[in-house]
């Protein structure tokens, strides 16, 4: 996504245009909000791994707390960061 915004702002005011207007439909919001989640997911089950990589969680009960965690913290912070982004909008 990144790319193609740089290459339509590189390809002119209305290449940017067109790819703004996608970015702004139902369809464009959405792939983005799924993109912050994927986000949000990704970051979080990497600070899990490094603490598994320490040698803590691997217990069970651990890891089946530690997952619902990381499901929870991604689906707050990918809320909260919409919810900001629609108040400065």
């Amino acid at each position: 996504m990144l790319v193609v915004v740089l290459v339509s702002v590189a390809a002119g005011p209305d290449a940017f245009e067109t790819v703004r207007n996608v970015a702004s439909g139902t369809l464009g919001q959405l792939f983005l909000v799924m993109w912050t989640a994927a986000l949000f997911l990704h970051s979080f089950n990497g600070l899990r791994h490094l603490v598994f990589d320490a040698g803590y969680g691997f217990g069970l009960e651990a890891n089946r707390y530690s997952g619902i965690m990381i499901l929870l913290a991604t689906l707050f912070f990918t809320v909260a960061v919409w919810i900001v982004a629609w108040f400065i909008s």
